[in-house]
């Protein structure tokens, strides 16, 4: 009985255990005058090099995980969004918009508010998610060296609103693993799923009651 029991340790310390996902999450502003969000549409997720795979992923994860966690708040998706912005002629401009801002910081309210007119709603949530991972090595006396593998993914995400023509709400962050050398890493799905529900619950309530509107 010893023997097995001590050559089922063995094994489990050779195979390891999968490391744990730590949400680090943070929300780094909020409008003064407080954000009650009722109608959101998820524009396209902008993903770092590397990721465009993931791009669709993200927004399913972001949009499911904010249906469940504010049902109070109408959605509209990713797709649909996407959609009607090609519709009326939209694409286009907003993707030079969104590159314009994230190399100046200038949002164009111009564009913002047809934005808004066009999907009907009141405010803008754009996200975007990056992924870095890496090992780090340190001496101890006791045990020599110890190599822990990192994994950070992020999520940066900015609501927009149309009437103002301006952020009212932003959070950086997502979820990190850092996995020692008896611990196995984890899979990029597996991080985002626990990084979106992060977004998720941090995301500004709504002040509507019941189901939402019309999530689509």
């Amino acid at each position: 009985m010893l023997e097995r029991v001590a050559l089922a340790s063995l094994l489990l310390a050779l195979t390891g255990c999968a490391a744990s996902i730590t949400p680090d999450l943070v929300v780094t502003y909020v409008d003064p005058e407080g954000v009650t969000p009722q109608r959101v549409a998820l524009l396209p997720v902008t993903a770092g090099e590397g990721l465009e795979g993931f791009r669709r992923m993200t927004a399913d994860n972001v949009y499911a995980d904010l249906r469940a966690s504010r049902p109070e708040i109408s959605f509209l998706s990713a797709d649909s969004t996407l959609d009607l912005l090609n519709e009326h002629g939209l694409a286009q401009p907003y993707a030079e918009m969104v590159v314009t801002y994230e190399t100046t910081g200038v949002l164009d309210k111009a564009m913002l508010q047809q934005m808004g007119d066009v999907l009907d709603v009141d405010h803008l949530l754009h996200v975007a998610v990056r992924y870095s991972e890496g090992s780090e090595t340190k001496y101890s006396i006791w045990t020599g060296y110890d190599t822990t593998e990192k994994q950070n993914l992020g999520l940066f995400a900015h609501l927009w609103s149309p009437e103002e023509g301006d952020i009212v709400w932003e959070a950086s962050g997502g979820a990190e693993v850092s996995a020692s050398e008896f611990e196995t890493t984890r899979s990029l799905p597996e991080i985002l799923n626990v990084a979106c529900k992060e977004l998720a619950a941090n995301f500004p309530s709504g002040n509507l009651s019941g189901t939402g509107i019309d999530s689509r």
